[in-house]
């Protein structure tokens, strides 16, 4: 049988936790999450990161992976194939959510239900180009930082044909991309050469 205490206390805590906060509210930490944990109330998602399953059953709103890699991992921003599906640039749902971090970790992939959460380490001089989408709670890549950065990490320009271009700026990319390598530059004004913009 589950306490009401430990309901009550649940109920306080966000959806999503980390092992820091609970420290200034409980205890002792260990024994609660483990007995959480048990009781299938707390889900564990990596070392020091956790998921309130009562919070989110109660609420009805479960948190998106978006926001789950961000909170991971802080500070960070959701980049890549996810954050171009997200703005409309890519059609083709992506596996795997790519959150740019200036704070390197021991795992760069973590798997999360049938998806997976991949971490890239990023020159601070990049770390720009987001917004906070409050829908998701978590910050996403305009289309044109998203862009770039996959042809940085990949080194190619994904999915090329499959790519709605129309929803860059292709002034905002042009000047953008000038903070990142030539191979980068080079393979972004091949890319609007190829796909010149229309008014």
């Amino acid at each position: 049988m589950i306490r009401k205490d430990t309901l009550h206390f649940l109920s306080t805590l966000p959806r999503l936790f980390k092992t820091t906060d609970l420290q200034k509210l409980h205890g002792s930490p260990s024994i609660f999450l483990n007995r959480a944990i048990k009781k299938g109330m707390v889900k564990r998602i990596v070392r020091g990161a956790y998921l309130n399953l009562l919070k989110c059953e109660m609420s009805g709103r479960w948190p998106d992976i978006a926001e789950i890699a961000c909170h991971i991992r802080s500070p960070s921003y959701v980049s890549a194939e996810w954050a171009m599906n997200y703005r409309g640039l890519l059609l083709q749902v992506p596996y795997a959510c790519t959150a740019i971090t200036l704070v390197p970790g021991r795992r760069k992939i973590i798997p999360y239900g049938r998806l997976y959460i991949e971490y890239s380490l990023i020159k601070k001089d990049l770390f720009y180009g987001f917004r906070y989408e409050q829908e998701l709670n978590a910050s996403i890549a305009i289309p044109e930082k998203a862009l770039l950065d996959t042809i940085y990490l990949r080194r190619q320009v994904p999915c090329e044909d499959e790519l709605e271009l129309d929803v860059l700026n292709q002034e905002i990319f042009r000047e953008m991309s000038l903070k990142y390598p030539k191979s980068v530059q080079s393979k972004v004004a091949c890319l609007i050469q190829r796909n010149p913009a229309t008014d």
